[in-house]
């Protein structure tokens, strides 16, 4: 393979990975609404998925900062092991007989099923990434935010702006601790 082909194909891959953050924040953005609009306050389980994608979304930014890189396939699927747990782990706990669910629900499932759908999509996405060869080419730079397309600076900027929103929410909510179905941000309610 020469050169120009690989820089194509090196571009298609940074171009696939910062789609798939764009999936990740439509995630977050959903889940961000329910919890907003919809007053559905998420519990510490749904807390601890978000997390998950927290750090699915910093493995991807290493990727399309510091160019692709199989180190970071490695943290992202570490990240979504770890999110797909805690998805699964909600699921088990409101299958049992006589157990209430948690939450609303899109499109028949509740959002910790979705999170259990995404989070084992998002590994096998990660698992075909890994096969294609072409696109570990050795750059010599790191691609800085200014080099970036301006998509893909919108989608890391709308990537940041979401995990500091989400911090800032669950850290309202709970405070140090968190209660196992808040119904109130703890620390905008008065005791």
């Amino acid at each position: 393979m020469n050169a120009d082909s690989a820089t194509v194909n090196h571009t298609i891959y940074h171009h696939l990975n910062a789609l798939v953050l764009l999936a990740i924040d439509c995630i977050l953005l959903l889940s961000f609404y329910d919890q907003l609009f919809n007053h559905d306050l998420p519990c510490p389980m749904c807390l601890l998925q978000r997390l998950g994608l927290a750090a699915c979304s910093i493995a991807i930014i290493l990727n399309l900062r510091h160019g692709l890189r199989a180190r970071h396939y490695g943290l992202f699927i570490l990240s979504c092991i770890y999110g797909a747990a805690m998805s699964l782990r909600q699921i088990i706990l409101h299958v049992i007989p006589h157990q209430s669910t948690y939450g609303n629900t899109f499109m028949g499932y509740h959002l910790y099923t979705w999170g259990f759908i995404a989070f084992t999509t998002f590994i096998f996405i990660a698992g075909i990434a890994l096969l294609m060869p072409y696109q570990f080419v050795p750059q010599s730079q790191p691609i800085t935010f200014k080099q970036q397309p301006a998509w893909i600076k919108f989608v890391i900027l709308l990537t940041l702006l979401l995990l500091v929103a989400q911090a800032v929410s669950a850290f309202l909510e709970c405070g140090f601790s968190c209660v196992p179905n808040p119904v109130r941000y703890e620390l905008l309610s008065p005791n």
